[in-house]
């Protein structure tokens, strides 16, 4: 079975793409580039790119072709977003063969949790404090999206005292994974690697919403991590 908390885990930093919009020739583009996994949306208003996502009938149709195309590449979903998404709303994406769900802790039931053959990505927001994560991983949580940046801050430079946060948490033991909610370049992934962190997801912040762009962007990050492999 595919494991997201398995393609983290390998040497190399791994690279994953937020689709902007749930549309194929984004995805095409992204793994063309050499994305290592994609993650999509339903049912949420996705504040970086200004995008409304439909439901999962509203959306089916094109994510089963995602899927498709995706192969054996682990691909998430974020299944909702401004409400405690509940169990009977994961079961559906486990049979379609999504490989991890995706939201905020304070998104998610706890029940989810429980749930086997899916992983859970959980994410803090910048309001949290750490002492919070303190038994995520005994929990159930399997990966940690390290969404901490106040939404004033999106689109800014890296700089230390995000290091810092992200270094925090890997006192919790689970992979790390970060969004650019800063507007991150090539030349960030070795301070990342250096803090802990075990993959990168790029978003609109740093891709833009066209095809051409993404297969650029990524391009350059995947280069930049193949390069970069002494720094692991």
């Amino acid at each position: 079975m595919k494991s997201f908390r398995t393609e983290l885990a390998k040497p190399k930093l791994t690279l994953v793409y937020s689709l902007p919009e749930n549309k194929v020739e984004l995805a095409e583009a992204a793994l063309a580039a050499g994305a290592d996994a994609i993650k999509v949306h339903i049912s949420v208003h996705h504040h970086a790119s200004g995008t409304h996502f439909g439901s999962l009938e509203d959306e089916r149709g094109v994510l089963t072709d995602i899927l498709k195309l995706a192969g054996e590449k682990c691909v998430g979903i974020v299944p909702g977003g401004g409400r405690v998404i509940q169990p009977e709303e994961i079961y559906p994406l486990k049979e379609m063969g999504f490989t991890f769900v995706s939201f905020y802790a304070h998104h998610c039931s706890p029940e989810i949790l429980s749930i086997p053959g899916i992983e859970k990505m959980v994410a803090p927001d910048y309001t949290y404090s750490n002492f919070e994560l303190q038994n995520w991983a005994k929990w159930g949580v399997d990966v940690i999206e390290t969404s901490i940046i106040d939404p004033n801050g999106y689109g800014e430079p890296l700089n230390l005292r995000d290091l810092g946060q992200y270094s925090a948490l890997t006192q919790f033991g689970l992979p790390l994974l970060v969004p650019t909610q800063r507007k991150l370049t090539p030349t960030d992934l070795p301070s990342l690697i250096k803090a802990g962190v075990q993959g990168v997801m790029l978003g609109a912040v740093v891709t833009g919403k066209g095809p051409e762009n993404v297969y650029k962007t990524i391009t350059e990050f995947r280069q930049a991590i193949d390069r970069n492999e002494d720094y692991l």
